[in-house]
């Protein structure tokens, strides 16, 4: 409950982070529910936040690229 709980916490927060939050909880209850009985390993979560970090570096990388295209408004006229 504790994990769902902080995920919940994050996901809602006023930190702009809502996105953390929702993948820590997909990847938390990954974990825990993996069949009828109790989790035999970690992976399905360690899985989950491997990709979530590699999305993330990948939406960096884009943006930082991004960034260096400045886009020109149109001129104002001097007067």
């Amino acid at each position: 409950m504790a994990g769902v709980w902080l995920s919940s916490q994050i996901q809602s927060g006023i930190t702009g982070i809502g996105y953390v939050g929702t993948q820590a909880g997909l990847a938390f209850l990954l974990s825990m529910i993996q069949g009828q009985g109790p989790p035999l390993s970690a992976t399905p979560g360690i899985n989950r936040f491997a990709g979530m970090m590699a999305g993330l570096t990948v939406l960096l990388l884009i943006t930082i690229v991004m960034s260096l295209f400045r886009l020109t408004g149109p001129e104002r006229e001097r007067t």
